[in-house]
């Protein structure tokens, strides 16, 4: 968020049915192949490569009874964790027991490189320029052709980018 801006009241609808929509996934399945089948099928997880999807299920979801898988992060604790991010985004943000970060961004003194990709929501691409602006130097990086997890998408290339950025770059 930027912190010199003013700050709006609440959560606009939309943003507020985002928080709560969390609430209403789907947290348990018959099985890890059933997990998968799901997943793969819902569009945020359509450009996944395999390997990442794959991992995602078998880490992010705990078996319990009869075979029965249940992921780990609930959606009540998404949920939670979504709600300061959108407050964020949508300049409510009041921090939390350590405070608001959002004006030290001005105080970091490191090379900082913040990634866009082409397929983001405009948020995020709001978001990258308001961190950009504050953060003293910070250099920017586009992902042309990939989505918000272009981590889950691209991973070698998202690793290239590292390297490259922290100057390992295989020669």
């Amino acid at each position: 968020m930027d912190p010199s801006a003013a700050r709006k009241a609440e959560l606009s609808e939309w943003r507020n049915n985002a928080v709560y929509g969390v609430l209403r996934r789907r947290a348990e399945f018959d099985s890890h192949d059933d997990a998968l089948a799901r997943f793969r099928a819902t569009p945020a997880f359509a450009d996944w490569t395999e390997a990442s999807l794959r991992t995602f299920i078998q880490r992010g979801f705990t078996p319990v009874e009869n075979g029965r898988v249940r992921l780990l992060c609930m959606p009540e604790t998404e949920s939670a964790i979504l709600r300061p991010i959108i407050e964020a985004m949508e300049q409510i943000y009041r921090g939390d027991a350590c405070g608001n970060p959002f004006p030290w961004l001005s105080e970091i003194d490191l090379p900082v490189r913040v990634a866009t990709s082409e397929k983001s929501w405009p948020i995020y691409k709001e978001m990258a320029s308001r961190a950009v602006s504050l953060i003293p130097g910070a250099s920017t990086l586009k992902f042309d052709g990939y989505s918000h997890c272009v981590v889950q998408e691209a991973p070698q290339l998202v690793l290239k980018a590292v390297r490259e950025f922290d100057g390992r770059a295989p020669g």
